[in-house]
């Protein structure tokens, strides 16, 4: 029981040096931190939002909006999924059957 198996193979090396895309992506991150909180420190302390009637005729266009933004989002979620299958199946467009 005292000798260890090696029940998988590392294929990439333990240590790994920095490279191009590693500066490209930590200087993204920075630029979007820099990016939001300068946004969020010139903003005015009350933003006034849209007006909202209350009246009920006004209810089901508030509710075809909403469900035209979960139809979109659902749509885009499904597009993006399978856009990320297709992807990792390895076909090509035209030539997978």
């Amino acid at each position: 029981m005292d000798q260890s198996t090696q029940l998988y193979r590392l294929l990439q090396p333990l240590e790994r040096r920095w490279q191009w895309g590693d500066l490209v992506v930590f200087l993204g991150v920075v630029v979007l931190i820099f990016t939001g909180v300068s946004l969020a420190i010139h903003t005015p302390w009350a933003l006034r939002g849209p007006d909202i009637a209350l009246a009920p005729a006004v209810l089901p266009y508030y509710a075809l909006c909403s469900l035209g933004r979960m139809a979109t989002a659902y749509g885009l979620s499904l597009l993006v999924a399978l856009v990320y299958a297709f992807e990792l199946s390895g076909c090509e467009f035209y030539k997978c059957s």
